[in-house]
């Protein structure tokens, strides 16, 4: 009777416990591990989790992604600098992931005093307008698919990494309930048979 009280105290405990979403951090660092250069889009895998960067500019017409040693920028041809930039077309930089993730913190590099970007969530309408010139930006933004793009000509910089949370699925409290209810009846018909 005594194993049964503490497996079932367990089990209880597991069913509390079970309410809260994990959250593991995952960081893509875009300053290394990808060869400087010139790319229709950026794949990358980090801890089962895939993302996928490719550029456009305002008029959604794929532009290059332009890997150098700060990071990712776009590159839209002939005397472009290779940052996202808003000198010509604004260009934006869409970063699609495979799973929902909670975007946490964002680093900049090249980037100058009074520098801002926009950043859309799962393509909606509203944009969030934010200084970079301290380097990074810390947020917390649920979606797959966030859109950096610059507010106006002045605005010019490379993202070189970002910190993702994953939000792992955690099973409803009716299963853990049917589960605890199952083992416990496992664990009574144990004990049942080792009397008889």
């Amino acid at each position: 009777m005594k194993r049964f009280a503490v497996v079932l105290l367990g089990l209880i405990c597991l069913f509390f416990h079970a309410g809260q979403v994990l959250a593991v951090p995952i960081v893509f660092d875009f300053s290394a591990g990808i060869e400087d250069g010139l790319y229709s889009e950026v794949n990358v895998r980090e801890s089962g989790l895939e993302l996928c960067v490719f550029a456009t500019d305002e008029n959604d017409q794929s532009q290059m992604v332009s890997k150098l040693g700060t990071g990712l920028g776009v590159y839209s041809g002939n005397s472009d600098s290779k940052v996202l930039d808003g000198s010509g077309y604004d260009e934006w930089l869409h970063l699609f992931f495979s799973d929902e993730v909670r975007l946490l913190q964002v680093f900049f590099g090249t980037t100058e005093e009074n520098d801002e970007f926009r950043l859309r969530v799962d393509g909606a309408d509203a944009l969030i307008k934010c200084s970079i010139s301290a380097g990074d930006v810390e947020l917390t933004l649920t979606g797959s698919q966030f859109d950096f793009g610059v507010t106006d000509a002045n605005d010019d910089y490379r993202i070189k990494s970002i910190t993702v949370d994953t939000l792992v699925p955690v099973p409803e409290p009716a299963t853990f309930l049917l589960l605890s209810c199952g083992i416990a009846g496992l664990v009574g018909f144990r004990q049942y048979r080792e009397r008889k």
